[in-house]
């Protein structure tokens, strides 16, 4: 039998988006096992979009569960619900293509592979020390891609076609088998959204196994 997957949203206050990352993961196939939306908002603003997609035929099973605020937080507590083998790790701003799961699939199919994220669209990335600015390579060096700086910094991929072992993954699109991150886990001092918490998990995750990038595997982020 395949992998089972447990898709992961952490959101809070943004059910429109929500609502296009649940679309589209009713596209999927193979479908994922389950999907847990952690939702961070007191007023429970993604519950009635969770509901209705629960209620759907095309809909995974869908589990919606309550959470304090804080990216790390609803990670760990929707971890701490996961049946699946691995878990994905989504943004509530993502939409995934249809054979996102066959293909975090392949990778897992090597028992050495602990970790595994793929190739994100950027809808509209920054234009001065984006992932392949001229200044981010002379500050941050010559390193193989993929890895960090001695001080902590991403060499972000430069060919996004190559499949390759990898040191951090980016937050909209990470995924681990479920044993790997209940012992790793995300560092709760990390409070808020957005403070590299991703890095530092998939970093430290990267220390207990390989972490594939794999370019067929695809979201588009906004």
């Amino acid at each position: 039998s395949g992998v089972r997957f447990s898709v992961v949203i952490a959101t809070k206050d943004r059910p429109r988006d929500l609502e296009r990352a649940l679309d589209s993961l009713s596209r999927c196939d193979p479908p994922p096992a389950e999907i847990i939306v952690a939702d961070g908002d007191e007023a429970g603003s993604a519950k009635p979009v969770s509901d209705a997609h629960a209620g759907r035929e095309s809909s995974p099973p869908l589990h919606y569960l309550s959470s304090p605020p804080g990216l790390t937080r609803q990670r760990n507590r929707a971890v701490a619900d996961a049946s699946g083998d691995v878990v994905v790790f989504l943004d509530d701003d993502v939409e995934v293509d249809a054979r996102l799961f066959a293909e975090l699939a392949r990778a897992y199919r090597d028992s050495a592979v602990v970790g595994a994220t793929g190739r994100v669209h950027e809808e509209d990335p920054r234009r001065f020390g984006n992932n392949r600015s001229l200044a981010r390579r002379l500050v941050f060096g010559s390193g193989r891609e993929g890895t960090m700086t001695r001080f902590g910094y991403p060499r972000r991929l430069q060919d996004l076609y190559a499949e390759r072992d990898v040191e951090f993954m980016q937050g909209c699109l990470m995924s681990a088998r479920r044993e790997a991150v209940e012992r790793v886990g995300f560092d709760e001092r990390l409070t808020g959204y957005g403070l590299c918490e991703d890095e530092d998990f998939s970093y430290r995750l990267s220390r207990t196994g390989r972490v594939r990038y794999v370019p067929g595997a695809v979201v588009r982020h906004r």
